[in-house]
């Protein structure tokens, strides 16, 4: 992705390059917001859009980097590497090293994923938290770590504020672990599982 985004520092193509319809339209100004908010600017109609993740971060590398595609690009990175962390993880309590190192390369180098870390969407953040919200679920509910339903809480919630009806998939998702853990063979697991 770097090597997508240091070039253009010199080259100056249009920002249409990194940036499309929506990244102009919302989350530029928002993430703008942000980086006012970051200033210590007061800032009116903070947080109004869904995405606030995203603007938020992105916000805060236009503080450190200035306004521009490198930024953007910089922070869908940040969002990347949190998913992959929390995928390496997960398959390490699900698996074992070798299908966690196989699993953060298929992510890592799928070429949707590199579009999206590369175009300023907020994609990212939702593969960012989807991935934390399962390595959470799996805490709590396989390993039986009660504590984790902490940030498991806020995860769900940063969700919620980026894309509401991810938040609502996962908690259906959640509610069926946490009744079917252990996995029963009866009619209504296996209704659920259908």
């Amino acid at each position: 992705n770097l090597t997508f985004a240091f070039p253009p520092q010199f080259s100056k193509p249009p920002v249409t390059f990194f940036w499309v319809q929506d990244s102009i339209l919302t989350h530029i100004p928002e993430a703008q917001k942000y980086t006012l908010f970051l200033k210590g600017i007061q800032v009116e109609n903070l947080g109004i859009y869904s995405g606030q993740s995203t603007h938020f971060i992105t916000g805060l590398f236009f503080l450190l980097l200035g306004t521009n595609t490198l930024a953007t690009t910089c922070a869908q990175l940040f969002f990347k590497i949190i998913a992959l962390t929390f995928i390496y993880k997960s398959c390490l309590i699900l698996w074992n090293r070798k299908t966690a190192l196989i699993s953060i390369q298929i992510y890592g180098f799928c070429p949707t994923v590199f579009f999206y870390t590369l175009v300023l969407y907020k994609e990212s953040a939702v593969h960012a938290l989807y991935s934390a919200i399962f390595y959470y679920t799996i805490k709590v509910f396989i390993e039986k770590k009660w504590s984790f339903s902490i940030p498991l809480t806020i995860t769900l919630y940063l969700m919620l504020r980026e894309r509401f009806y991810i938040t609502y998939l996962s908690l259906i998702c959640i509610l069926f672990l946490a009744y079917n853990l252990p996995f029963k063979k009866n009619l209504i697991s296996r209704a659920a599982v259908a």
